[in-house]
């Protein structure tokens, strides 16, 4: 959830820093709903766009943040899996913002874009080229968290088993 509002924030504050955010909101529904007035859709689309670029921004932001905060605890072995989690989930996030909703938008709302004012095909295929996208994206952070879930599982049950030959020997021992 933190990651999700990271992103969510970041983009804000980039469209923030030169639009107003009620003009990306304008923005968003004009894209769905054209309006008539060409200059106005070519400034939603700047907008979208900008949203789009500050969303992938945010998440690798948000990515270097959490690496910086696993660097900073690297002793602790267990928060590992848990920084990395969220570094990629933020990456995620980032990627799912701008491919999966600005960037279609963005084409949406442009008037030189062929998918402003014909049929809904092309606004079906960006959308669903964003959504693979988003989809390989979430299919590599599971697989990597997969992968680090079962190394980190595997080092525990060695440590275990080291633990209970220790403890064994000792018996033997006495």
């Amino acid at each position: 959830m933190e990651a999700f509002l990271i992103v969510l924030a970041g983009t804000a504050a980039i469209v923030g820093a030169s639009h107003r955010i009620c003009d990306l909101v304008k923005a968003i529904w004009h894209s769905i709903i054209p309006t008539a007035n060409e200059e106005q859709a070519v400034k939603d689309s700047e907008i979208l766009r900008l949203a789009a670029s500050g969303a992938i921004s945010s998440g690798i932001l948000g990515t270097l943040l959490s690496l910086f905060m696993m660097i900073a605890s690297i002793e602790d072995i267990d928060a590992i899996p848990r920084r990395v989690a969220y570094s990629l989930t933020t990456l995620f996030f980032g990627l799912f913002f701008s491919e999966a909703i600005f960037s279609p938008l963005a084409k949406l709302a442009d008037p030189a874009s062929e998918a402003r004012g014909t049929d809904k095909s092309t606004w079906k295929r960006a959308h669903a080229l964003g959504l693979a996208g988003v989809g390989l994206a979430l299919l590599t952070t599971l697989s990597a968290l997969f992968a680090l879930a079962r190394s980190v599982n595997e080092d525990n049950a060695a440590k275990g088993m080291s633990n209970q030959a220790e403890s064994h020997k000792w018996l033997v021992i006495s």
